[in-house]
């Protein structure tokens, strides 16, 4: 194994600059760097809740210029879910000005005895990111500064074996994100078809009759518990499972909550529940809808979201659920206002569906039946690739 080193002793670490709400501009060739830029997956994403600052600032504000190749770390997240804190990212500029905000943590290289890809993959194991949970307080958040960062520990080989490190698992990462991209191809291809078998479902141009949502089915709030010990447990659908999917049916994958007695009937999923977020605090995951298999399992959902099914035999569920899932649809529920997080029985209840043929609707559900099964392959494939990947960055770092 080679030699543990403190990053205080390789790196330095520059902190962001706190720019003001009212600093920001509409439009501009000039971005703010923040924490949302940094995403759970390891990515970095400038076009993420983008926000503009005034072209002058890359002037004015040049000591906090970041670059490409620049690795940044973030340094506050929420205590109880934690999902970006100490997440290593290198930057991507694409060619605009961006300038680092605060809570956004700059490593700065001390001597070139490290190669940057390498250092990125060290933090970015379980061992180093779990070093700053520990400083949680009890509160929210968990706040970490750069004496905390630079307290954590990583091998340091030699440089020639760093950068074989860097590039066996830059190879191996290169292989999940074009599975990645073969999966999110899919996905448009059935978004493609669906627009050119019935078109936008809220401009409705294809004229077709609609109806309530509510008149279709019915809607249920999720079960509300605590995170108190109870004697029986029972698995959970909640926000976190919803990511980037349309059907949940890795029921095995759901998280096991415990409550004091078995969920009323009426919080049991039954296969082709359709299944809301109502509310987690981000706008990103707000009206995001999935289709639901639990089969014979007894599945409860959470308080952050809300169940919808469908009791009427003018729609398939297949139909519906890409109608719920259209962009368009989606910023009609969530129209109201930009600072609006959260959905409720009655936005959902108030929504117009359109009601083309159901032979038209049959097609395109076996149209996307096969789609779904060749999704169903890669997403297997990218699961073996991302535990080979796993397993080498733990065997690298180990």
């Amino acid at each position: 194994m080679s030699e543990m080193v403190k990053l205080k002793d390789i790196v330095d670490l520059q902190n962001g600059y706190a720019f003001k709400s009212n600093d920001y501009v509409k439009l501009s060739n000039t971005l703010s760097c923040r924490m949302s830029n940094i995403r759970p997956d390891g990515k970095f994403d400038l076009e993420y809740n983008s926000r503009y600052l005034p072209d002058n600032f890359s002037d004015k504000y040049k000591n906090y210029i970041l670059k490409d190749g620049d690795l940044i770390i973030a340094m506050t997240d929420l205590a109880n879910d934690p999902k970006i804190l100490g997440v290593p990212v290198l930057v991507n500029t694409k060619g605009k000005n961006v300038l680092q905000n605060q809570r956004v943590g700059k490593i700065v290289l001390k001597n070139d005895n490290i190669f940057i890809p390498y250092l990125m993959r060290a933090l970015s194991t379980k061992r180093a990111r779990d070093f700053y949970k520990k400083f949680s307080n009890g509160g929210l958040q968990i706040n970490i500064g750069k004496k905390e960062i630079l307290e954590n520990t990583i091998p340091l080989p030699t440089l020639t074996k760093q950068k074989k490190i860097a590039n066996t698992l830059d190879k191996a990462n290169e292989l999940i994100t074009l599975r990645k991209e073969s999966i999110k191809k899919l996905d448009e291809l059935s978004k493609s078809i669906f627009i050119d078998m019935f078109g936008d479902p809220v401009l409705n141009l294809k004229k077709w009759k609609t109806i309530k949502l509510s008149k279709l089915g019915h809607c249920k709030n999720g079960l509300n518990y605590d995170s108190k010990e109870n004697k029986y447990k029972i698995k959970c659908l909640g926000v976190r499972d919803f990511k980037n999917l349309t059907i949940v049916d890795d029921i095995e994958s759901l998280q096991i909550i415990s409550v004091d007695k078995q969920p009323a009937v009426e919080y049991l999923l039954q296969n082709k529940d359709l299944v809301f977020v109502r509310s987690n605090g981000s706008k990103e995951l707000v009206g995001r809808c999935v289709e639901v298999y639990p089969n014979e399992e007894k599945v409860t959902f959470g308080g952050f979201c809300i169940r919808f099914r469908l009791s009427s035999d003018l729609v398939i569920v297949s139909y519906l659920l890409n109608v719920l899932t259209c962009k368009s649809m989606r910023q009609k529920m969530l129209g109201r206002g930009a600072n609006i997080q959260n959905l409720n029985q009655q936005i959902l209840n108030e929504l117009d569906i359109p009601l083309p043929p159901k032979p038209l609707q049959n097609k395109f559900a076996t149209i996307v039946e096969k789609i779904e099964e060749q999704k169903a392959l890669y997403e297997k494939e990218l699961k073996l690739l991302e535990d080979n990947f796993n397993s080498l960055l733990q065997k690298s770092f180990s």
